[in-house]
């Protein structure tokens, strides 16, 4: 028997001697997380064991689950079961044999420092995104961006800053007959 630590690929296989078909063993995700080989959430074991009677599922040598029929999976939530490495185990009856596929995985109900640490890092990224384009815009606000002549009455007014511009024109509207235009600076 081969036991395989859960990670990237979640699967434990068991391969036997001579002709007879290996059971496989997987584990999958259905929600939650993992995060360094420890697992939190609601998670599924499979097992394709093509021509067996019926599978059991054990947890620490627990029997959880028996299905007599494919598809044989057992859904579990990492919360119900304590904190630690725990083994997963399926046992395949086949009419002529009896086989067996187990791995282990690390519950847990908090991922501690490393997932605080992952909240701060991306709350400070957003706040400070954030901040950053409140400075630029409170900057690019308070200097002056030239003057203007309004195309249709021909005033000239200060270019007001938008959030509308495209390269060196901002959109303006004229404070004497209130014609929106795209702003550009005059040729001094």
């Amino acid at each position: 028997m081969r036991r395989a630590v859960i990670g990237a690929s979640f699967i434990a296989v068991l391969m036997c001697a001579g002709t007879c078909n290996a059971i496989e063993l997987k584990l999958r995700r259905d929600f939650g997380t993992s995060m360094g080989g420890k697992i939190k959430g609601t998670f599924s074991a499979s097992v394709k064991a093509d021509g067996a009677e019926k599978v059991e599922f054990y947890l620490d040598g627990d029997l959880q689950l028996a299905p007599a029929e494919p598809p044989f999976r057992w859904t579990f939530k990492t919360a119900d079961y304590p904190d630690g490495v725990h083994i997963i185990e399926a046992i395949a009856y086949f009419p002529d044999r009896t086989e067996r596929a187990s791995l282990s995985a690390h519950f847990v109900t908090s991922f501690g420092a490393a997932g605080t640490m992952l909240w701060t890092l991306l709350i400070g990224s957003i706040a400070g995104t954030i901040l950053l384009t409140l400075y630029l815009a409170k900057r690019e606000r308070s200097r002056p961006q030239g003057r203007t002549r309004c195309p249709r009455c021909s005033t000239v007014f200060d270019r007001q800053w938008t959030a509308m511009h495209m390269g060196n024109a901002y959109r303006n509207t004229c404070p004497t007959c209130a014609h929106t235009f795209w702003a550009k600076p005059l040729k001094e």
